[in-house]
Parts: C-alpha cells; sequence; structure tokens
C-alpha cells in the first residue's frame, strides 16, 4: 500500500525561516560558530606541531642509531 507524504510549500518554507524567533537564534548561534571554528582551527594546529614534533624526534633518532 502507498502511503501519501505532505510535501511542504516552498513559500511556507521560505517565511518560516524569515520568522523573528529563527533570527534570534541565528544571532544567539552567530558566536559559537565563530568560537567553535576558532577552537578547530587551534586544535588542527597544535596537533599538527605535535606531528611535526613526533616526527622531527624521529628523524633524529634514526640518525643516532645509524
Amino acid at each position: 500500500m502507498l502511503s501519501i507524504i505532505p510535501i511542504p510549500d516552498p513559500q511556507q518554507a521560505q517565511s518560516n525561516m524569515k520568522s523573528p524567533m529563527n533570527a534570534a537564534i541565528d544571532d544567539l548561534h552567530a558566536p559559537l560558530r565563530e568560537a567553535s571554528s576558532g577552537h578547530l582551527a587551534a586544535v588542527r594546529s597544535a596537533s599538527f606541531h605535535q606531528a611535526q614534533l613526533v616526527l622531527h624526534d624521529n628523524l633524529q633518532a634514526q640518525r643516532s642509531s645509524a
């Protein structure tokens, strides 16, 4: 048996997206998004630096044992 799935009206969806509540939520989330993206960039940078140090230590160990 087929079931009918209602398809939302695109114009209604757009008007819902522009509601004051959604705008307020976006305003509240903006600093969080910025902070989290900055945090992720810092974590990536730190882990990349850590990987460089490990590689450097491994190369030094190989050179000293050779």
